[in-house]
Formats: C-alpha cells, structure tokens, sequence
C-alpha cells in the first residue's frame, strides 16, 4: 500500500492500520512542505538579492551621470571624462536592466501561473489536515450519542435525532479523509516537484540572463578592452610621474639644506648667500607685531608687495589687505622687544608704522634693501610728475597773459550767453557737500568754461586770424586746479564710508562669479600723424574694431597738441571689470578696486602695465609708457563716473558706459595722486559739456535770427503791396 500510496476504499472502515498509515503520511508530508518552504524561502532571498543588485546598478548608474554636473574649483579639463563616464553609465544602465529582467522572471517562474507547485498546495494541506481531526472528533461525538439512546424507553424522536448527527458526521468524515488521503498521495508524487522546481526556476532564470548579456557582451568586451588600454597607459604616466617628482624631491632637498637653517652656526661652515639689493618685488612670511592689551603680540602673515603697496594675507584668507603704503616711507631695523632681526616701515607723515620681524639676516637685509626701492621709485616718479605739471602749468600761465588782450575784445552777448552756459554747468556740478567756503571755486570754474566756450578774434569776423589756444590752454588749468578742490573736499565726506565692511561678504560672489577680470590691455595702433597721408591699411582695421566696440578712433599728435584742455599722468593699470547695472553709487568703484586687488593675489599676477592717461577736452586716452602705443581710447561723454579710493587716494578709477554692453570700470594705480587724475577728467567732461551746450545756443539763435529776417521780409513785402494798392 505504501508504494501505490493510501487507498480511498480504506476510508470508510477507519480502521487502527489505516490511522497509522494516514499517520505516516502524514508525518511525512509535513516534513517534506517544511523543506519546500524552506527552499522556497532561500529562492526568495535570491530574487531578493538579484532585485537588489539591479537596484544598486541603477543608482551607480545615476551617480556616474552627476559626474558631468560638478563645479570643480581647479581649472582643469574633464569634458573627455565626462563623455566617457556618460558612456559607462549607458553601459550600467543596461547591466541594470538584465538584472531587472532576471528577477522578474525568478518571481514568475517560481509563482506564477505556470507553475507546479505552489502556495495552493500548502494551504490545502494544512486545510484537509484540519478539517480531517475535526471531523473524526464530530463522528466519535455522534457515534457516542447514538450508543446512549435507551431501550426500555424508546424515544423516536431521540433516535431519529442521534441517527441524522451520525449519518451528517460520517459522511461528513468519509468524504474528508478521502479528499485528506488524495491529498497526500498528491503530496508523494509532487515531492520531487516541489524540491527541483525553484532550481530549474533559476537555472532558467540565469539562461535568459545569459542570454541577454552574449547580446552585450561583444559591446563590453571592446569597452572594457579600450579602457585597460587607457588605464594602463595613465598608471604607466603616473608611475613615471612620480618617479620624476621623487627625484626631484631629493634634488631640491639636497638644494634646500641651507635653506632649513635661517642662521647657521659658524661651526657649520655654510656660504652666505648674496643679498639681492636690485629688486622691487617680494614675498614672504613675516612675523607682525600688534600691540595687546597688556603686551604686544607677534603673528605670522604672508606679506608681498604690489604695485606701490606693502599687502598681508594669513593662511586661511582668500586675498590679501593693505598693510601700508609705501610711497615715502622709511625703512630701517629696530630694536624691539628683545628680538632679532626686526625692521620697521614709517610712513612719510609719521603717522603709520609696522613692525616687522624676518627670520634670517639675510632675509632682512633683503626686505630692507626690496622695500626702499620702491619706495625710493614712487617718490621720484611723483616728484617727476609735479615737475611737468608745474612746467606746463607755467606756459599756460604765461600764453594766457599775452593773449588776455586780445580776448577782452569779445562781445558783450557772446559772453552773456556762455555765462549762463557756465552757470548750468557749475549748478550741475557742484556737490552738496560744498558749503558757501567754496563759492570761490565754481567761480573760477565758470570763467574757465565761459573763456574756452565764448568765441575769440580767431572766431571773429573783424580777425579770423588771430590765436586764442593759448588763452583756451590757462582757463582749462584753472578748471583742473579748481575741479580739484571740488574732488578734495567730496573725498572729505566719502571718507567716512569705506568700504571695508563688504569685502568679506563679496569675497565669495567675487569667487562664485562668471564676470572675467582682464588685467591686460592690447595694443590697437598709434598716435596718427595728421599731415594728409593716406592712412595704412592697420589704422583702418583698427578704427573699425574700435567702432565695432563702441570706442573712439586712434586720435592723431596734432590734436592732442591743439585741445583746448589737455592733462598727462602716468599710472599702473591694475585691471577692469564689467558692472551689472546702471547705478554707480559711490562703493562700486572701491568694490571693484578691491575685487580687482584680490583677484590678482589669488591669481598671484604681480606684473602691471604702466600706462599715460592723457586726457583732452573730448576724449581720454590710455598710452602705453614705453612705447607710446594707443591702448584704449574713450570719449569724454561715455565715461559715467570717476573717483579715488577711499582708503588709498593713490587708487582711482572711472566708469565707462556703452549702448552694445555692460558698463565697464578701469582701475589705475597713480605715481602721484588719483584726485588729480580725476579733477582732470571731470574738468575735461564739463569742458565738453559746456562746448556742446554752446553750440546748441548758437545753432539756436541762428535759427531765431533767420526766422527774424524771415519775417521781416515777409512784413516789408506785405507794406510794398499796400502802399502800391493805395497808389493806384
């Protein structure tokens, strides 16, 4: 019996062999769906594990996408590595798609619809199972109640009752041991079932994976092959790479070891090493002492020299700051606080001093010797500068006296019109700072640009040859010195906003901002002679690029010599940058001075160009020092607005607008000081201004004048005719 499995006939006898067999198979069967479920569990985990792994491909898949989205603070190339990962992450994208395959067809190969064995199975097992106990108990109950009915008091009713729960419960028992024994012969020939099953699933399962990864494997295989080639070839670079640095470590070790020692013991017998007393640039860690509460104290910056200025910077700050002004200034060791090698810089007011301790003799000697030579430069070069001022200053003075005559011959309605001409223009520029002390200056601002508009003999038609530049030259430089004041005393007041409280907050949008900062300026030709040759065919090319920039043309010697106001001063130009917006308020040139300042520490450009500002009555022109050469030219009109620093009057700029592009500030370190340069600049703007206001009250009364005589004519015509009609 036990290999055709239970016999269903056996059912309704219950007999005890019959129990005992049910009993075995069922022991059995319990045993043999505690495994499968086991089994089927581990099979679980494995789909499990294989959704998983096309899970983790995916999201490896998404990072290698966020690569090409990265902001790197090095300037370096990665556009070919960004393709390249883009590609490998295609090539993930794919892995990750097989695995998803896979683990679908796990799950469905193991439950679903197809399947032989499954969770039907176990839940009517257990259900039969249950039903079978519960039904033997109901009939051993009704089997009892039937035994109990009397015989010497036969109820029918009673009998009648007890045979109905018998005939219910046996039946009832019969039909769930027969579904109960099926159920287990079903088991016993579904074991094998049961236990090959979940292993043909995944053996079917990693074919078709197989399968999908041949369709792909010559694609990897190629890919994979190209880049160990690649690899390879970059650890063969890197390998040689450090070689080469290894060696160089040893060789400028072997450089450095008098460098270890600042001062070594004479025992040691080191050369000394020659102090450079030639240069005008230097850096360096410096000790700086700053006065404590109770004592002074002593920190080490990073000090370097830039332009005329002496700047410092610690190790965690993004650029460097002013430390003093080195223009005039003193330098000489002391003797502070019992330590070696101490020197100080004094300022030329004796009002700024900085102690500064260097870690070698040699060091020390070197940075005395750096410093006095360019301290030694600027004051010569500024003392140059005050000498061609006074110089030109002079032959104006001297041009306008001998002309003076000469102008007194102007009409009294010429000069009523440029008067008021004059009185517009110094109500515009006069600032509200200025207070009734300084009445005087616009004064003599409006009798310069009253002498340079009114017309002259020259312009006369009694004297069409006479000469009046000289004149037009003396009352430029009254409005220069004259602007100068105004410059002065508006600096007095501006003095109070400095710009120091934004540089920390504006460090890291200067960083973070795409605006560029050039620090160089082009040549785009040279002064033209104008003497009626033809032009060469550079001139032209350099005009139309200047045009196509919104720039004036390349302007020629002779009318630089014949401008009306005309002023030169030699700077270093430090760089420019573009401005967002149209509101020039008084820090967006400090700002920009500063950003400039620090873009050039972080770049760690030190080189300046050094430039002449000429500045005429219509445009301002920047010459190269050394040749001469055209640099930029701007119109006197486009330059919206100009001004010094407020910290370092040396340091000035000016901003210039354009209708193609965003307005653009020029910043310049000045020899002498940047308040002139700027009371020349406004002085040569309201010359201008006066010139064109001038012309249009001229053009203005020629037109009132012809429409006068139009009239006129037209009223003599009309008597004519009324005289002739009365006649006749």
């Amino acid at each position: 019996m036990s290999t055709r499995g239970l016999c269903l006939e056996d059912c309704l006898e219950d007999s005890p062999q019959t129990r005992a067999l049910i009993g075995v198979y069922e022991q059995d069967s319990t045993i043999f769906l505690e495994f499968i479920q086991s089994l089927r569990n581990s099979y679980q985990e494995v789909a499990d594990k294989q959704n998983q792994l096309a899970l983790a491909t995916n999201s490896l898949s998404n990072k290698l996408k966020q690569f090409s989205n990265l902001s790197f603070s090095l300037n370096i190339v990665v556009e070919d590595l960004s393709s390249t990962v883009n590609k490998l992450a295609v090539k993930v994208d794919e892995i990750a798609m097989i695995n998803k395959i896979a683990h679908g067809e796990l799950i469905e190969n193991l439950n679903g619809p197809h399947s032989q064995f499954g969770e039907q199975d176990f839940d009517e097992f257990y259900r039969l199972k249950t039903n079978f106990h519960s039904s033997d108990k109901l009939h051993e109950d009704a089997t009892s109640r039937l035994a109990r009915v009397p015989k010497k008091k036969s109820n029918e009713k009673s009998w009648k009752e007890a045979t109905d729960q018998l005939y219910a419960t046996r039946k009832a028992f019969h039909n769930t041991s027969m579904l109960y024994c099926s159920c287990l012969n079903t088991l016993q020939k579904k074991k094998e079932i049961g236990i090959l099953q979940p292993v043909i699933s995944l053996l079917k399962s990693q074919i078709s994976y197989s399968v999908l990864c041949e369709d792909h494997r010559q694609e990897w295989s190629q890919s994979v092959d190209d880049l160990s080639v690649y690899i390879n070839k970059l650890k063969s670079e890197v390998d040689d790479s450090r070689q080469v640095s290894l060696k160089s470590i040893d060789c400028l070790d072997a450089a450095s070891t008098r460098a270890y020692i600042p001062d070594p013991p004479v025992s040691l017998d080191f050369p000394d090493i020659p102090v450079n007393k030639t240069r005008t640039q230097i850096s360096g860690y410096l000790f700086n002492r700053s006065r404590g509460t109770i004592m002074s104290q002593w920190n080490r910056y990073y000090f370097f020299t830039q332009g005329g200025n002496l700047m410092k910077q610690s190790k965690d700050d993004f650029g460097g700051q002013l430390c003093i002004d080195l223009e005039g200034c003193s330098i000489a060791p002391s003797d502070v606080d019992d330590r070696k090698h101490v020197f100080q810089v004094v300022s030329s007011n004796s009002k700024h001093n900085v102690v500064l301790q260097a870690e070698s003799k040699h060091q020390l000697e070197e940075w005395i010797a750096t410093l006095s030579n360019v301290s030694a430069t600027l004051l010569s070069r500024r003392r140059q500068e005050q000498a061609v001022r006074s110089s030109d200053s002079s032959t104006a003075s001297a041009g306008g006296e001998q002309d003076q005559a000469t102008n007194q011959g102007v009409g009294q309605k010429t000069r009523s019109s440029s008067s008021s001409v004059a009185d517009s223009l110094a109500s515009r520029l006069k600032p509200d700072s200025i207070t009734a002390s300084g009445s005087s200056m616009f004064l003599r601002l409006k009798q310069a640009a009253s002498s340079l508009v009114s017309p002259s003999e020259k312009d006369s038609p009694h004297n069409k040859d006479s000469n009046n530049s000289k004149g037009d030259a003396a009352a430029a430089a009254a409005a220069s010195r004259s602007a100068q004041v105004a410059n002065q005393e508006r600096l007095l007041k501006n003095n109070s906003q400095s710009p120091s409280a934004v540089g920390d907050k504006n460090l890291h949008a200067l960083l973070a901002s795409n605006t560029s900062i050039s620090f160089n300026l082009p040549k785009i030709g040279r002064l033209v002679p104008n003497d009626g040759q033809k032009e060469s065919s550079e001139n032209k090319s350099t005009e139309d690029e200047q045009s196509e920039h919104g720039l004036a043309s390349s302007p020629s010697s002779d009318s630089l010599k014949q401008a009306a106001h005309k002023a030169s001063f030699t700077s270093q130009f430090l760089g420019c940058k573009e401005i967002q917006g149209n509101n020039f308020d008084n820090l967006v040139i400090d700002e920009t001075i500063w950003q400039i300042m620090t873009a050039r520490a972080l770049q760690k450009v030190m080189n300046t160009i050094e430039v002449v500002v000429a500045i005429t009555d219509c445009d301002v022109i920047l010459l190269n020092a050394s040749d001469q050469s055209v640099l930029k030219v701007f119109e006197s009109s486009t330059i919206a607005k100009t001004q010094t620093h407020a910290e370092n009057p040396r340091l000035f700029g000016f901003i210039v607008t354009n209708d193609n592009s965003d307005p653009i500030c020029y910043t310049f370190e000045s020899f002498t000081s940047g308040n002139d340069v700027c009371c020349a600049i406004n002085t040569a703007k309201a010359i201008h201004e006066s010139k064109l206001e001038y012309e249009e009250s001229e053009k203005q009364k020629t037109k009132e004048e012809e429409e006068d005589k139009a009239d006129q004519s037209a009223d003599q015509t009309t008597s004519s005719r009324m005289q002739a009609s009365s006649e006749a």
